[in-house]
């Protein structure tokens, strides 16, 4: 009975420490995850694995500037738990995908997993060889490295679709997803992105399409008049590969039937047996000739990435919300309008009649595609949406620049495209709320990006200007983990200029490492962060507000090498026949961000997903409603789930008197050992007593 009581009790607080330990540390492992990342970027891996798998249309999503410093491996205490610290324990981390998967140099998850992106799995988790063996210089492990621990991938292929893969997060099947998923992908109508934490962007790709040379289309012009011919006749069809591609050629191409095949050799089969199918968005080895086909891109790029848990953290409930102002509030409401309003803007668009006026064509980025039903507008009003519907005014910050044609910001009102792509969303935002007055722009100017962000901090602006660089940082911290990001308003391939005395071409890096002591000059302060990031150890980095001020310095400062902005038709006036322009193979992502919202904790009165609250007393609820530990909350649910934070409180209070009876009983077994002969010997009768005594104890201590 006794080894029985033993093991019993050291199952049970072992299997509910272990179940309960997932209620933190995911953001820890997604941060080690991204230094992992940043790591690959900066030494050069991440190229290298672009040429082993000879992929085409690979492209460096900036939503993460690299930046070692700032994306820097978290601390961890292992006896503390936590997916990171679990991950380190046990030695290998458990990334779950959809088995067969198969796309050319890519992703094929098949056993074993191979392509482009299991190679970067693989490096960010890469098993430490012998810290003795001189190869280790050479070759390098990531995560392992730093935390001294040999570390290996181990995948679970066990699912059949990527719905699947996410739901396995959920219940702590895999510690992260696959890195090939699309930012703006959904499960069901809810977007991933905005309920599961992502990583910096991984294997983002430009979207290349498909057709067969005898149907005569090589571009995306020549598919969309094709599918307006062919929809006078009857339904045009088109297909994609893998779930991020069909739901983006589904936004893209509204009035064609859009088919998702599973494989490039499914879809391109398909292509040639199906003369109804004008083409497919696939993957093809960038160095294999199609003598079959015309490949051509359509000009939008996937970002993908890894999903992990969002670290939910428990907080007490408060008696009331007295002390909350009302621009901490309403502020993620705010941005579902927003996002909602880029979306349908986007769809009918409106968006697009603002850039052809500017002669802009924007590359098109899937980290917010269309799906019906899921940007919707939020039936509540409450703080800072409230207060933009009721003063009709959108206060939006914006950093003094001069970067046209998409913004000039230099004077006493911003002018350009994104001023006037803000002012539509002001409008579309009134319309929904059918305004008497509709809401106008309001702006605030700045001199630096950091007083742009303690204005958002401050409540003294409701959002900042669409055109703050995404991968930017603000306190030395990423803004996109402090502030809610906005679906991207802009993208463009980072643009270079340089002196037509200069023979640069693409290879800035070679041409600087020949001329030491030149200079390179960003125009606005994201180009700046990226140079600093790419460029800073060959190079000095020269901020510019304005783009003429740039142009002058590189026409006439023979230390200024180039100059790198956003995207330009052509030069301004009187510069062109002076300069080259070059493509850099870097994708600068824009978007507005929101405060996130600040609430006293569960039961305030406000449904906060971010603490896992479902419900709350202003839904009807009453008293019953607690934050749970779970994860994937749905923030338009209104139902009670009573029972979280009860089943939590009871594993914890069990675990640990799970712990106590092993651990009195180790005691008593021990006591028992030693003192028995002496008892036996001495006080035979009185011993029969103790002994009786030691042995039933700890049960009773669990009444």
């Amino acid at each position: 009975m006794m080894p029985q009581a033993c093991v019993l009790a050291a199952v049970f607080a072992f299997g509910v420490a272990r179940a309960t330990s997932t209620s933190g540390g995911d953001e820890a492992f997604a941060r080690a995850y991204e230094a992992a990342l940043v790591d690959l970027v900066l030494d050069g891996t991440m190229e290298t694995l672009v040429t082993k798998n000879d992929v085409m249309g690979f492209v460096q999503v900036m939503d993460c500037a690299p930046d070692g410093e700032i994306y820097s491996y978290p601390s961890v205490d292992l006896s503390a738990g936590g997916t990171l610290a679990e991950v380190l324990e046990r030695g290998y981390a458990r990334v779950g995908a959809r088995r067969g998967f198969t796309s050319s140099g890519w992703a094929d998850y098949n056993d074993p997993p191979k392509g482009m992106a299991p190679d970067v799995e693989k490096e960010v988790f890469r098993r430490c060889c012998a810290l003795w063996r001189a190869t280790c210089q050479r070759s390098p492990c990531r995560i392992g490295l730093h935390y001294g621990r040999n570390l290996t991938v181990r995948y679970n292929l066990n699912f059949s679709s990527t719905d699947a893969v996410i739901a396995a997060l959920d219940d702590n099947v895999v510690d992260a997803s696959a890195c090939n998923y699309g930012i703006g992908s959904f499960s069901g109508n809810v977007r991933r992105a905005t309920t599961y934490r992502y990583s910096c962007c991984t294997t983002s790709e430009d979207v290349y399409m498909a057709s067969s040379v005898s149907s005569g289309i090589t571009s995306k012009s020549d598919l969309e008049l094709r599918i307006s011919q062919t929809n006078l006749k009857g339904q045009a069809k088109v297909g994609a590969v893998g779930t991020s591609a069909f739901q983006v050629i589904q936004q893209l191409f509204l009035t064609a039937v859009v088919v998702q095949y599973t494989t490039d050799v499914e879809a391109i089969a398909a292509l040639a047996n199906d003369i109804s199918l004008l083409a497919v968005a696939a993957f093809k080895p960038a160095s294999k000739p199609d003598t079959t086909n015309n490949w051509y891109s359509i000009n939008f790029v996937i970002p993908r990435t890894s999903f992990f848990r969002k670290e939910i953290l428990l907080k007490n409930k408060v008696a009331n919300i007295s002390k909350v102002t009302e621009w901490q509030t309403g502020n993620q409401a705010l941005a579902s309008v927003y996002n909602a309003a880029l979306v349908w803007t986007a769809t009918l668009g409106l968006r697009s009649d603002i850039y052809s006026r500017y002669n802009i064509s924007l590359l098109g980025i899937g980290d917010c595609v269309t799906k019906e039903g899921s940007y919707t507008v939020p039936s509540g009003t409450s703080g800072t949406l409230k207060q933009v519907l009721d003063s009709h005014k959108l206060r939006i910050g914006v950093m003094r620049t001069e970067s046209l044609p998409l913004i000039d910001s230099t004077g006493d009102s911003p002018v350009g495209a994104l001023p006037d792509v803000e002012r539509s969303i002001a409008t579309w935002i009134s319309r929904q709320y059918s305004s008497f007055l509709p809401v106008s722009t309001q702006y605030t100017l700045y001199d630096t990006s950091d007083e742009v962000f303690d204005a958002l901090g401050d409540g003294s602006i409701d959002v900042t200007t669409a055109f703050m660089f995404a991968g930017g940082f603000y306190s030395n911290e990423a803004r996109r983990r402090n502030f809610f990001p906005s679906c991207y308003t802009t993208a463009t391939f980072m643009i270079g200029f340089a002196s037509n005395t200069r023979d640069i071409h693409k290879d800035l890096a070679h041409y600087l490492s020949l001329h030491p002591g030149l200079a390179l000059g960003g125009v606005g302060m994201g180009n700046v962060q990226i140079l600093k990031t790419f460029y800073g150890n060959l190079a000095e980095i020269v901020y510019f507000q304005k783009t003429s001020t740039a142009f002058a310095a590189v026409v006439s400062n023979q230390s200024m090498v180039a100059i790198l902005t956003d995207w330009m038709s052509e030069p301004p006036d009187g510069y062109a026949a002076n300069v080259t322009q070059f493509e850099l193979p870097f994708i600068s992502p824009s978007c507005a961000f929101f405060r996130q919202d600040i609430v006293g904790g569960c039961g305030d009165g406000i449904v906060d997903q971010s603490l896992g609250e479902e419900c709350d007393s202003s839904a009807g609820c009453a008293d019953n409603c607690q934050c749970g530990s779970g994860y994937g909350v749905d923030d338009r649910t209104h139902e009670c789930h009573k029972n979280n934070k009860k089943t939590y409180t009871a594993a914890i209070v069990g675990g640990v008197l799970g712990g106590l009876v092993m651990a009195v009983v180790v005691v008593a077994v021990v006591m028992l050992v030693i003192l028995i002969p002496i008892l036996r010997h001495k006080y035979r009768k009185e011993g029969a007593i103790a002994m009786r005594f030691a042995i039933f104890r700890p049960r009773s201590s669990l009444h």
